[in-house]
């Protein structure tokens, strides 16, 4: 396992990278280029991704909690099984982004893109999507308990079979055939 705690990364390009495992904790990887990266099972705890291009790369069981990714670019980003729960993904693009089964309770997802996004079974709880653009997300199954969806887009999302208690949909475009 490659260590790399608290590393100052900013800018770096490592497209393509092999990194799965790497224990990246704290680091500062701000405007880093990530693109197409095998990202599994990392630990970026607490990293810094702001401003990160991270499109296409593989991220499947990885550990973000409390990490920064404002405005990183994660389109078709593989997502699946990771931790997001605490992190600060505001103004975040995750055009169809895999997040099957991802943790992102209590994240902060306001102003995200998630058109197309596929986030069936993923744990969405207490979550801010305020203003999130979820149109044509597959959001099945998923626990969206006390979400905060306030003028979120929802349109043509898939909601089949997903936990909504106490979400604020206030101002969402949404029907009620997607809740009912």
């Amino acid at each position: 396992w490659t260590r790399l705690r608290e590393a100052k990364l900013a800018n770096a390009d490592l497209r393509r990278a092999r990194l799965h495992g790497a224990d990246v904790s704290g680091a500062d990887l701000s405007k880093a280029n990530l693109a197409e990266a095998d990202l599994t099972d990392i630990i970026l705890t607490e990293a810094n991704l702001q401003g990160a291009t991270i499109k296409r790369a593989d991220l499947t069981g990885s550990k973000l909690t409390g990490a920064r990714l404002e405005g990183a670019g994660l389109n078709r980003a593989d997502l699946s099984r990771a931790d997001l729960s605490q992190t600060n993904l505001s103004q975040t693009f995750l055009r169809q982004a895999r997040l099957t089964e991802a943790n992102l309770q209590d994240a902060n997802l306001a102003g995200v893109d998630l058109y197309g996004a596929e986030l069936a079974w993923a744990n969405l709880s207490r979550a801010d999507l305020s203003s999130a653009k979820l149109e044509r997300a597959n959001l099945e199954g998923s626990k969206l308990i006390e979400v905060r969806l306030v003028e979120a887009n929802l349109h043509m999302a898939n909601l089949n079979a997903a936990d909504l208690s106490q979400a604020n949909l206030t101002g969402a475009n949404v029907t009620p055939e997607q809740i009912e």
